[in-house]
């Protein structure tokens, strides 16, 4: 029995959202956590989170089916 971790591989669909949430239902949908984010990113030197940079962020992106997890699995992935 061992007990290092154990990588297991399953491919599944993502998809990007039919639409972006709409402007007018987006400021119920931020906190304060954006604001602190933003300071540490422009005054910290803080870097962009993996889906953004200076010059762009790509689109949110989910599964298309909810995957069967172990309760302390960590879902990892490449964005390009």
């Amino acid at each position: 029995m061992g007990t290092g971790a154990t990588t297991i591989t399953r491919s599944m669909s993502i998809s990007a959202p039919d639409q972006l949430v709409p402007i007018q239902d987006q400021a119920s949908l931020l906190d304060v956590g954006v604001l602190n984010d933003a300071f540490a990113t422009t005054w910290l030197g803080q870097p962009y989170p993996r889906s953004m940079t200076k010059d762009f962020a790509l689109l949110p992106f989910r599964t298309d089916e909810q995957p069967t997890l172990a309760t302390d699995a960590n879902l990892t992935s490449w964005t390009w």
